[in-house]
């Protein structure tokens, strides 16, 4: 077990120096007992966690200090066919980060200790990502803006969709493109945006050819402070700089501008990690922004991307898309039209065209919405759901992983919480085994130590399972972050202590807003 914590936890952090016991006067020691006491049993316990005996049966956490120009706020990993980690941050959940276009990503090697930051384009956090055939790590979405919660909204914002009725060229707008309402109140577009031409449908070899406008979606805010900007009118909005046949062509359309809570919103942007040479490339483009999207790679090679919040932070119904990596393009795919929550955790199963959703999610989306497990056919969009999970309506911020060798096609949901900002957890661990086909149905397996939310659940070579991290309550609230680690066993079905997450200086949070990277 030993040698299996390490193969996977490796140098994750460096290896704290045993503290040396002195000697003190007796007069201090009796003024100052309580710090006293709590440094001896410090050292007993790290003379504990130490021994040979408790690293056999426990395994141990080793720490490591990256020089302060290679730490990065971590919210992806993959593990490269180089050996090496992609550790990608983004914006690291960091509004100034993110206001100042300072997007990282590490590349971290375990065998050396060695890493390198490299170029991030775009800004990743909180996007999805899914290995290709070819070794690729395929990366799609991610942040187009931060959320800004009640209270603290400053200016009227809301959603255009902008339509172009030219169809002999399309428009490439920056960000803070005006918009100008018939009032005279003006909106600033939050990102850049592109608009694409107009299309000519002409009906027989004669007819009469139909233009039909191209549309796209864009988030604007008031250029005023406060209520000014506040609208529930529907708009049309002239576009400042345009003149001509171009005003009359392209331009704004608004249902209201509102001061309500605005959510995350998603980007379409979406790239090929070469791990070879150590660097994003471009690929197509999403037809829809996408926070916190799934990417679930197919037998055929092909990757499908589910759910996520759009451009102006409302969770898409369920329009779904398939990314091709020989054209590098994304189709939307209307015939698998299905909604899921946030961060749906689907897996492709052993029979090809057939996926299993755990039910597992982040969360963003109704609680009545795309929250029971069960079999996605591919083939004619039907799902069936599957029976026997208990807590189900607490797998918000779940975890969801294989237990065992993919092809024994058992998996397991290790438990989260309650539907957004709910008090309820739970310490459940429940089992599947997709083998059974009509019949397969959760069944109990053994009780975490302690409630948990987003639980990290990773595979060891040993076929048994870490799960660590996470919190009791949404988003680690109250100092409820959990320290304890455990191991699971799948030929036993069985859940045993790992080294105590805080003996060994690593007593960090790590509950997170988001799910473990499947």
């Amino acid at each position: 077990m030993k040698r299996a914590l390490r193969a996977v936890l490796g140098r994750l952090v460096r290896h704290r120096k045993l503290a040396t016991l002195v000697t003190v006067p007796g007069v201090l020691l009796a003024v100052n007992v309580p710090p006293a006491v709590a440094f001896v049993s410090d050292y007993q316990h790290d003379k504990l966690i130490n021994s040979a005996e408790y690293k056999a049966r426990y395994g141990k956490w080793d720490v490591i200090d990256l020089p302060s120009d290679l730490r990065v706020n971590a919210v992806h990993a993959a593990l490269l066919p180089t050996g090496k980690l992609l550790i990608i941050a983004g914006s690291g959940n960091d509004q100034t980060q993110f206001d100042a276009g300072t997007f990282t990503s590490l590349v971290y090697d375990p065998a050396t200790g060695q890493g390198r930051i490299v170029l991030t384009p775009d800004d990743m956090f909180c996007g999805g990502h899914a290995f290709l055939s070819d070794g690729n790590l395929l990366v799609a979405g991610g942040t187009q803006r931060y959320e800004i919660l009640d209270g603290a909204v400053t200016k009227a914002a809301g959603q255009l969709v902008v339509k172009n009725e030219n169809p002999d060229a399309g428009r490439d707008f920056l960000k803070g493109t005006e918009f100008v309402a018939p009032d005279g109140r003006k909106y600033l577009a939050t990102n850049a945006f592109t608009v694409k031409p107009a299309t000519k449908t002409q009906m027989g070899k004669r007819g009469n050819v139909t233009v039909t406008a191209s549309e796209t979606q864009v988030w604007v805010e008031s250029e005023d402070t406060g209520t000014a900007g506040v609208t529930d009118v529907p708009t049309q909005y002239t576009i400042t700089g345009l003149i001509g046949a171009d005003a009359d062509n392209v331009y704004g359309l608004g249902q209201k501008m509102t001061m309500d809570k605005q959510d995350y919103q998603g980007i379409e942007q979406a790239y090929e990690f070469d791990p070879f040479a150590e660097e994003y490339v471009r690929v197509g483009d999403m037809n829809h922004k996408r926070w916190y999207p799934t990417l679930t790679g197919l037998p055929d090679g092909t990757v499908l991307t589910t759910s996520g919040l759009d451009g102006s932070g409302v969770i898409l119904p369920g329009q779904n898309e398939i990314y091709d990596p020989k054209s590098k393009t994304w189709t939307e795919r209307p015939d698998l039209f299905r909604y899921f929550p946030t961060y749906p955790a689907i897996f492709q199963t052993a029979k090809e065209g057939t996926l299993f959703y755990t039910g597992s999610n982040a969360g963003y989306g109704p609680a009545d919405q795309g929250r029971v497990p069960g079999f996605w056919n591919l083939g004619d969009n039907s799902f069936r759901p599957v029976a026997g999970l208990r807590d189900a309506d607490q797998m918000e911020t779940s975890g969801s992983a294989w237990a065992g060798p993919v092809q024994d096609q058992k998996m397991i949901v290790v438990w989260g919480g309650g539907v957004g900002e709910s008090p309820l957890t739970s310490k459940r661990i429940d089992v599947i085994d997709l083998e059974q086909g009509p019949k397969a149905a959760y069944t109990p397996g053994p009780d975490l130590p302690v409630p948990t939310r987003y639980p990290n659940v990773v595979q060891l070579p040993d076929d048994s399972l870490l799960i660590v991290n996470g919190s009791r309550d949404y988003r680690g609230k109250g100092a409820s972050d959990n320290l304890v680690a455990s191991l699971y066993r799948p030929d036993t079905n069985s859940l045993s202590a790992a080294a105590d997450r805080s003996s060994a200086a690593t007593t960090t949070p790590r509950a997170s807003c988001c799910p473990p990277a499947r």
